[in-house]
């Protein structure tokens, strides 16, 4: 038997379009009968593409009897009830999951990858600590989600993992993929995750040619620039100074100040201007030239 509360059916029937079934069901709600659902129907809430609310997803979730509950239905359809607990973040669900002998490494470890990708600290910890997960799996999927989710306190997390051992306190690795998790961190302007990363000394700035401070100077983020140009690393002049061209053309004189600051385009500048001043002078004694031709022949 199951029993849900009034006011999410209300939700639900707003949301899905379940017609005169839903609508029986409804009429033996006003009733205060209790409602005995097929798996079928619960799941079809639980994994409706309709449902947007997570909070509702939860509730949900916690109110299913999961005593009556079909499990053999599941295992035979390769459902993701792991992975929507824990993308949601419901902990308590994740645990009756596993008490019912669902897999936790459901397709490729997704219920791990969804707990970084959307933030549930306590549950990548779980996974870590007490399911004896390795944050690492999969070429540091991990982090990268994590980063390409704006999650900083599971990049934290990730980073200061020494769960067994000194010997293996560096397993997750922020250069994996090309640094993604570093550029990811840049595109999303989180500032705070950009300084946790240059922390660990396997993160590079300069990494594709320098595309941490180009794409920040092109997307306008002062700070980032400010935190980049910081270390020597990093070469604001690359790319025929694209950071700088990205600066002038938008008109941050902000990101101008910050990179004039280094001597490679301080000096670039300087010896470009100094130039164009030289070929101007040439230009105007060209006329003047010319101007006094004229003047002779006539």
């Amino acid at each position: 038997m199951n029993k849900l509360p009034f006011d999410i059916w209300e939700i639900i029937v707003s949301l899905l379009d379940w017609k005169s079934t839903l609508n029986l069901k409804m009429t033996e709600k006003f009733l205060n009968v209790n409602i005995n659902f097929s798996t079928d129907q619960i799941l079809a809430i639980v994994r409706s593409h309709y449902v947007y609310d997570n909070n509702l997803k939860t509730k949900l979730m916690e109110s299913i009897n999961w005593n009556y509950f079909r499990y053999d239905k599941l295992f035979n359809k390769g459902v993701d009830l792991v992975s929507i607990a824990a993308k949601i973040g419901s902990l308590k669900i994740l645990k009756i999951l596993i008490r019912k002998g669902f897999d936790m490494h459901y397709n490729n470890d997704e219920p791990f990858v969804n707990a970084c990708k959307f933030g549930h600290v306590k549950i990548v910890r779980y996974f870590v600590y007490e399911l004896n997960f390795n944050p690492a799996l999969l070429n540091n999927i991990s982090i990268r989600e994590a980063a390409i989710g704006n999650q900083l306190d599971v990049v934290r997390f990730l980073l200061q993992d020494s769960r067994v051992s000194e010997t293996i306190r560096h397993r997750v690795n922020p250069s994996a993929g090309d640094f993604l998790s570093f550029k990811w961190a840049v595109l999303n302007q989180n500032l705070h995750m950009v300084k946790v990363l240059l922390m660990d000394f396997r993160v590079n700035p300069t990494t594709d040619k320098n595309y941490p401070i180009r794409i920040a100077s092109q997307l306008g983020n002062e700070n980032i620039v400010k935190t980049l140009l910081q270390d020597s690393r990093v070469n604001p002049s690359v790319r025929k100074f694209q950071s700088y061209k990205w600066a002038f053309e938008r008109n941050n004189l902000k990101i101008l100040d910050y990179l004039m600051s280094d001597y490679r385009v301080w000096s670039a500048v300087y010896f470009n201007n100094k130039k164009l001043a030289n070929l101007e002078i040439k230009n105007m004694e060209k006329e003047k030239e010319i101007k006094d031709r004229k003047t002779l022949i006539f």
